[in-house]
C-alpha cells in the first residue's frame, strides 16, 4: 500500500516515470525563487507554446530580474538553444488558470512577427515529445496549446505565424532529423553554371538488400518565410529592396540540393537560384523588390534519387513607414501622478517600445521599455520618477511588417507633489486630493482626484466614489457608480459645513482596487478667510 502511495504521489507532482528517455540537452539558469512556486498540487496535462515579445536573452533577464513575476519552464531559442528555469515539479507562472497542470515553453521572438526558424521549430518539438512521452501528455492540440488558448489568456502568443500543422508533425517525429548545414561532396552533382544546372534525373542504383533497407518517405517541403500572405517590410527585406530571405522546412529523406525561384504575380520570373547542394534550408534571394507589389516563390528539393516541389506560396510587400502622433503628455506638460503615455499610429501596430530620458541632449536613455508586445497606443510607466524635474520620451511602433515608426521627443514635468503609483500589483489607485484633513472652499462643491496605474495596461472602464458625513447613521451621503475612465468626481450639490471623508473604487474590467478613507473639511461662512483652494481648481 505504501509503494502504491509513493508512485501516485510522483504522477501527481509531475516526476518522470522510469520509462522516460532521451530529454534534449538544456543549460540550466535558475529563475527567481519568488517567481514561481515550489511544487505542483495537479498532475502535467499540458505544453502551453508562448513566445517572449524578445529575444531569448530578454525573457532570461525577465525571470531573474524583472518587475512583473511571472516564469516558464523552459526558453527555446531561434537556433535551437534551451535553457531551463523552472524544474518540471515546479509550478511556473506563466498560463494563468492552468499553471498547476502545465508546462511552458517560452521562444524568442514575437506574436506579430514571422521569426520562426526551423532550428527553433526543431528543437522545441524534441523537447515537447520528451514531455509528453515523460508525463503522458496526449500529442494533440487540447494538450499542446497556445498561450492564447489558455483559460482566461490575455495574450496572443504564439501568433498567426506559428506553424501548428508542422509543429504537431515535428511533435510526433520527435522533432525530426538535424538538418546538415551541407550536403557531403559525394551526394549531389556539380556543375560550373549552378544558375542553370539542375540535379540528374536518373537514380542511384538500388540498394542490394532492399529487405534491411528502412523505408524513408520521400522528401517534403514546407515553405516558412514568406508565409502565404504575409506583408514583408523593411525588417525582412534590405532598405535598398535588394532582396529576402527564404526559409522551409524539410521531412522525410535528407534534402540534399535545392532550388529556389521567386516570381512577381502578374509579371515574370524574377529570381532563380539554380541548383544549390546541399541541406540548408534558408536561402537568401538577391533580386529587387518593389514596394506594394506581390510575388510568390517555391523551393525545389532534391534527395538524391528523385526532385519534389514545394507550393507556390504569395506574399505581398510593404515598405512604407507610418506616422505617429504623439498625444500626451506634451508641451512640458505638468503631471501630478506616474503618467501614462498615450500616441496614434496610422499603422496597424503589434508592438511597441518606449525610450524615457532625463536629459534634453538624449546622451543615455534613462528607461527603456524593450520591446512590448500591444495594439493600443498606450504604456503606463513603471519607472519611480522624480517630483519637480522635467523628463521627455518618445516611441517606437512597429507594425508586425518589419516597418519600425519612431515619435521624436516630448517633454513633460512632475510637479513638486508629485506621487509615484506604479505599484506591484497589477491594478493600483491613489487618492490625490482633498486628503489630509484640507480645507476646501466653502460654498462650492469640492473635487474629488485619484491616480489609476494599470502595470498591465488595462484602462479604467468603472469607478464608484463614496462620501460620508462622519455621522454615526449607518448612511453614506453619496454612493455612486459610473462607467469611465475619469479620474474625478464633483459632488452634484453643495455639501454643508463639516467633515467628511471620501473614497474610491475604480475597475479595469478584471480586476477591482480602492483607495482609504480621506478627510476634507467644508468651512462655515465665518472661517472663509482660513480655507484654501482645493488642488486643481
Amino acid at each position: 500500500m505504501r509503494s502504491g502511495i509513493v508512485i501516485f504521489s510522483l504522477l501527481l507532482l509531475g516526476a518522470a516515470p522510469a520509462f522516460a528517455q532521451g530529454k534534449p540537452p538544456t543549460t540550466w539558469v535558475p529563475a527567481n525563487p519568488n517567481f514561481y512556486k515550489r511544487g505542483r498540487t495537479q498532475p502535467i496535462r499540458y505544453v502551453v507554446i508562448h513566445t517572449i515579445e524578445g529575444s531569448a536573452g530578454s525573457g532570461i533577464n525577465t525571470f531573474r530580474h524583472g518587475r512583473r513575476k511571472v516564469s516558464a519552464h523552459y526558453i527555446i531559442d531561434f537556433d535551437g538553444k534551451l535553457t531551463q528555469m523552472v524544474k518540471d515539479q515546479d509550478t511556473a507562472w506563466h498560463a494563468g488558470r492552468i499553471n498547476g497542470q502545465s508546462i511552458g515553453l517560452e521562444h524568442a521572438g514575437w506574436a506579430g512577427r514571422n521569426k520562426w526558424t526551423m532550428a527553433q521549430y526543431r528543437a522545441s518539438a524534441r523537447l515537447t515529445r520528451w514531455l509528453c512521452d515523460t508525463y503522458r501528455i496526449p500529442i494533440d492540440r487540447r494538450h499542446i496549446i497556445g498561450h492564447v488558448e489558455a483559460p482566461g489568456a490575455t495574450h496572443t502568443d504564439p501568433g498567426r505565424y506559428f506553424d501548428w500543422n508542422l509543429y504537431l508533425r515535428l511533435v510526433r517525429e520527435g522533432g525530426g532529423a538535424s538538418t546538415p548545414t551541407s550536403a557531403p561532396t559525394t551526394s549531389a552533382p556539380t556543375t560550373s553554371t549552378p544558375s542553370t544546372s539542375t540535379p540528374p534525373t536518373s537514380s542511384p542504383a538500388p540498394s542490394p538488400t532492399p529487405s534491411t533497407t528502412p523505408t524513408t518517405a520521400a522528401l517534403a517541403l514546407q515553405p516558412l518565410r514568406p508565409a502565404p500572405g504575409e506583408v514583408l517590410g523593411t525588417d525582412d527585406v534590405a532598405a535598398d529592396l535588394s532582396g529576402l530571405t527564404t526559409e522551409w522546412g524539410t521531412l522525410g529523406r535528407e534534402q540534399r540540393g535545392f532550388r529556389v525561384l521567386v516570381e512577381e504575380v502578374g509579371g515574370a520570373l524574377r529570381y532563380d537560384s539554380g541548383f544549390v547542394a546541399g541541406g540548408a534550408t534558408r536561402h537568401r534571394v538577391t533580386a529587387r523588390l518593389r514596394h506594394g507589389a506581390t510575388y510568390r516563390w517555391q523551393v525545389l528539393g532534391w534527395d538524391g534519387q528523385a526532385t519534389t516541389s514545394s507550393a507556390w506560396v504569395a506574399f505581398r510587400t510593404d515598405f512604407a513607414r507610418g506616422q505617429l502622433t504623439v498625444l500626451s503628455p506634451t508641451g512640458g506638460a505638468v503631471v501630478e501622478s506616474t503618467p501614462a503615455l498615450r500616441w496614434s499610429s496610422d499603422k496597424p501596430q503589434v508592438s511597441y517600445r518606449v525610450w524615457i530620458d532625463d536629459d534634453a541632449d538624449h546622451a543615455r536613455i534613462w528607461s527603456d521599455s524593450k520591446e512590448l508586445n500591444g495594439a493600443k497606443g498606450l504604456h503606463y510607466v513603471r519607472s519611480r520618477l522624480q517630483p519637480n524635474r522635467t523628463y521627455y520620451w518618445r516611441v517606437m511602433s512597429y507594425d508586425g511588417r518589419g516597418n519600425q515608426t519612431i515619435s521624436g521627443w516630448h517633454a513633460f514635468r512632475t510637479s513638486s507633489d508629485y506621487v509615484h503609483t506604479a505599484g506591484d500589483g497589477a491594478l493600483n489607485v491613489v487618492a490625490l486630493s482633498p486628503k489630509g484633513g484640507v480645507r476646501v472652499r466653502p460654498g462650492e462643491r469640492p473635487t474629488l482626484r485619484w491616480a489609476y496605474h494599470s502595470t498591465e495596461g488595462r484602462d479604467q472602464v468603472a469607478f464608484q466614489v463614496q462620501i460620508d458625513d462622519m455621522v454615526a447613521d449607518g448612511r453614506l451621503l453619496v454612493d455612486e457608480r459610473y462607467a469611465g475612465d475619469h479620474v474625478g468626481y464633483r459632488p452634484a450639490v453643495e455639501l454643508p459645513p463639516g467633515t467628511y471623508r471620501w473614497r474610491v473604487r475604480v475597475w479595469d474590467g478584471r480586476l477591482g482596487k480602492g483607495t482609504d478613507w480621506n478627510v476634507f473639511v467644508v468651512p462655515g461662512p465665518a472661517t472663509s478667510g482660513l480655507t484654501s483652494a482645493i488642488e486643481g481648481n
